[in-house]
């Protein structure tokens, strides 16, 4: 999609609506989506120095994933972010084991990995592959693949931009107050469109509260639901 878009060779900025609760967003999280698969030797539980376990090895992939996002962060300064958080990895699925009794010789390990601005995501799959030679060369019957499902960049702008000042002040024109700024810790098709303009400036406005996201019982303020819509009507007539 990101190499087929024209469209946006005059565009100075882009607003899309999203779930931000009335809040103008400026920033949103990158994600990288991995599914790690390692392969070992079975073995009898009760002798375990026979076997290699597959769990232990993805499991250890797993703690240089998390410790190269972490060192990654704090070595451009961005381990902590005021309006997205810190970086994180969750274990989303994990599957290995056919009895109680046996060392797996398979194993795989989903990972969802949400990064902040300014945050390679090469240099994080670099990492992740050179720690799956290592243990290959460790124990040869460690394999491992890395498969990437997804791979959405993060963005950032900062709330000073012209483009989040004329935001602002159309907002409070129409609503008589300006939106709070806040982050999105939520990938978005910003993350696509800009792919190929990394410094195109990107706001997130919308009603609907990012926190009810994949829950039951979802619901939008009107109140919230309203203002939205005067405010996207005064920028279309205004633009």
């Amino acid at each position: 999609l990101h190499d087929a878009l024209p469209i946006l060779a005059g565009v100075a900025a882009l607003l899309i609506a999203e779930p931000t609760d009335g809040r103008l967003s400026v920033a949103q999280k990158g994600c990288l989506w991995l599914t790690i698969t390692v392969a070992g030797q079975t073995a009898h539980a009760a002798q375990p120095e026979t076997g290699v376990s597959a769990v232990e090895g993805a499991l250890r992939l797993t703690t240089v994933v998390r410790a190269a996002l972490l060192e990654q962060s704090a070595a451009a300064g961005m381990d902590g972010d005021a309006l997205l958080g810190g970086p994180t990895a969750v274990i989303t699925g994990l599957q290995a084991g056919v009895a109680h009794n046996m060392v797996p010789d398979a194993c795989r390990v989903q990972l969802d990995i949400r990064t902040l601005p300014g945050g390679s995501h090469a240099a994080l799959l670099a990492r992740v592959r050179e720690a799956a030679d290592a243990l290959h060369r460790e124990n040869p019957a460690w394999q491992t693949t890395v498969d990437v499902l997804n791979d959405r960049m993060p963005l950032g702008l900062s709330p000073k931009h012209p483009a989040a000042a004329r935001f602002l002040e159309i907002a409070r024109t129409v609503t008589g107050a300006a939106p709070a700024i806040c982050g999105t810790r939520y990938f978005t098709d910003a993350s696509i469109l800009a792919k190929n303009r990394p410094a195109l400036p990107v706001l997130l406005y919308g009603p609907g509260d990012p926190a009810q996201a994949h829950r039951p019982d979802e619901s939008v303020s009107l109140a919230r639901y309203f203002d939205s819509a005067a405010v996207y009507r005064e920028i279309c007539r205004r633009y």
